[in-house]
């Protein structure tokens, strides 16, 4: 009888999949963990890819990602995977905004809290510059129109 039934079933379904939407919300926590003259650092936990926006400096900007460690005594990273590349270089064409750096899966392996599925992002650079670094979900950064930056092998000069 089921058998029956499931051609009559499938466009009922079809039409239930295109009134609702099962998409989550794009989410990103982070927190800046303190700055140095050309080092900044962001703890990032996420259920979605992520980007690393540059604004107002050109210059080479060096990333890493730690997917596990220790930051002020508290641990982070135990339930993390690697949601991108573990190490980037990557130039702005221009001061405008661009993306650095692109994750692109989120930061969580498994379940559990924020600190437990959070990677620590950290972006080194010429002291002499201050860039305004943000991290935030793909879906925002397609909203910014930020570009993407070149390789550091690709640079001019």
């Amino acid at each position: 009888m089921e058998l029956l039934t499931l051609p009559l079933a499938l466009p009922a379904f079809a039409v239930l999949k295109d009134r609702v939407s099962f998409t989550i919300p794009q989410t990103a926590v982070v927190l800046q963990t303190g700055t140095a003259p050309g080092v900044k650092s962001f703890l990032v936990a996420t259920n979605s890819s992520f980007a690393i926006i540059s604004e107002n400096a050109a210059i080479e900007m060096d990333i890493t990602v730690s997917l596990s460690g220790e930051m002020n005594g508290l641990a982070y990273g135990s339930k993390s995977q690697a949601p991108g590349a573990l190490s980037a270089c990557n130039v702005p064409a221009s001061p405008k905004a661009a993306r650095i750096y692109t994750a692109y899966k989120k930061t969580a392996a498994r379940r559990g809290t924020p600190q437990e599925q959070a990677v620590m992002v950290t972006v080194t650079y010429d002291p002499a510059f201050t860039p305004n670094l943000s991290v935030v979900t793909m879906d925002a950064a397609r909203e910014q129109n930020a570009l993407l930056a070149m390789p550091c092998e690709f640079k001019a000069g």
